[in-house]
């Protein structure tokens, strides 16, 4: 009542409303006392009680922020390219400057994302972390929820920009995480997620290792622990961790077109030419994109940089192995996965810890920055 009688002031960056009752009347009479809002930049409704209406009119929140965004985005241009642009085109409202967005504990369902809350989700442009923990999507509501992480960047779309997604203790499994994995492939702005306490099972862990390797090091912190994934399971996904960021693409070069990207002596991508064969099939295979700064190790079976070189500019068929230097996931949580301690203790021989790197409590360090979170039970 108070923010719609009187508006909540523009220097107020947060507004923390977790373990009210608001319901969905609540949250509609909210969402439209924001309406005019500039300045909030964190939102939580944690254990609110928010059912069908409540979400839908978050989610036209996200939406309504994002055209508010993009409207002032396309002012500014206008004007920097000599035209004009009014005041209400360049002025906020609807919380368009939004950039965490916490429903945790509110009872969303297999089906809650749908509608418009997943409309809002895709056309935010401001949100960078949401958190959606205790949520009970199960498999189904990952799956929905992957239609937006894995957006990927057009002429007219930035593509998904979340940073930051906590999916803990949503009963999900196998076929979740599959759906993330096929998401991350094309994601190219998380850096951080939460999977905890899903019992995903040791059938699970192929699908948390190709989350890993799809994702090709752009994703920074994964927390995987409490996932019942077993000795084995665990050991599957250390070793994707434990791999460097490498991998084959194959792209048909039609005659008479360059491969479309610039090598220095090191074989090094120093630019990505704009419509060339290489950026059209990154655009079509984004898990497989080519970036600037990757490194190309073998082109059909030559490794010599010359003999490389003459393959990509002579041959229309083309294999080409890609390294992606300092590349990698940083932070790997695995604890608490129903693994025994001689497990433990295999593991850590096989990355010769504590002898090859540093071991911290649970902690190993692997090196180049690199941690792994591990331990028994």
């Amino acid at each position: 009542a108070d923010i719609e009688r009187d508006g909540l002031d523009i220097k107020q960056r947060q507004l923390d409303l977790s373990d009210r009752c608001l319901g969905d009347d609540g949250a509609e009479r909210l969402i439209s006392a924001l309406s005019g809002n500039v300045g909030l930049r964190r939102l939580c409704l944690q254990h609110c009680g928010l059912a069908s209406r409540g979400l839908a009119a978050v989610g036209r929140l996200l939406e309504q922020g994002g055209l508010v965004s993009k409207r002032r985005e396309l002012a500014y241009a206008r004007v920097a390219s000599g035209g004009t642009a009014t005041d209400e085109e360049i002025a906020g409202g609807s919380a368009d400057m939004l950039e965490k967005l916490v429903l945790s504990g509110n009872d969303i369902g297999p089906e809650g994302l749908r509608g418009a809350l997943l409309d809002g989700l895709s056309r935010t442009l401001s949100l960078r972390c949401l958190l959606l923990s205790c949520c009970s999507l199960g498999d189904a509501g990952v799956a929905t929820l992957c239609e937006v992480l894995g957006l990927r960047e057009t002429g007219h779309h930035p593509g998904c920009l979340l940073h930051e997604l906590d999916l803990s203790h949503n009963a999900f499994g196998r076929p979740g995480v599959e759906a993330l994995a096929v998401a991350l492939g094309s994601n190219r702005h998380l850096r951080t997620l939460d999977i905890k306490s899903n019992e995903l099972g040791a059938g699970g862990a192929q699908a948390v290792a190709e989350c890993i390797r799809a994702n090709k090091g752009r994703l920074q912190s994964f927390n995987v622990s409490q996932a019942s994934l077993q000795l084995e399971g665990v050991r599957e996904v250390v070793e994707q961790f434990c791999q460097p960021v490498q991998f084959v693409v194959r792209i048909y070069r039609p005659k008479g077109q360059s491969i479309g990207f610039g090598l220095d002596a090191d074989m090094q991508v120093l630019g990505i030419h704009a419509a060339g064969v290489a950026e059209r099939f990154s655009d079509e295979h984004p898990s497989e994109a080519i970036l600037v700064g990757d490194r190309v190790v073998r082109v059909n079976a030559q490794t010599d940089a010359e003999a490389m070189c003459v393959e990509l500019n002579d041959v229309s068929d083309l294999e080409i192995e890609i390294l992606r230097p300092g590349a990698g996931l940083a932070y790997l949580d695995l604890c608490h996965n129903s693994v025994p301690l001689h497990g433990i203790e295999d593991i850590r021989h096989e990355l010769r810890t504590p002898e090859a790197t540093t071991l911290q409590g649970g902690i190993i360090d692997i090196g180049g920055g690199r941690r792994l979170n591990l331990n028994a039970f």
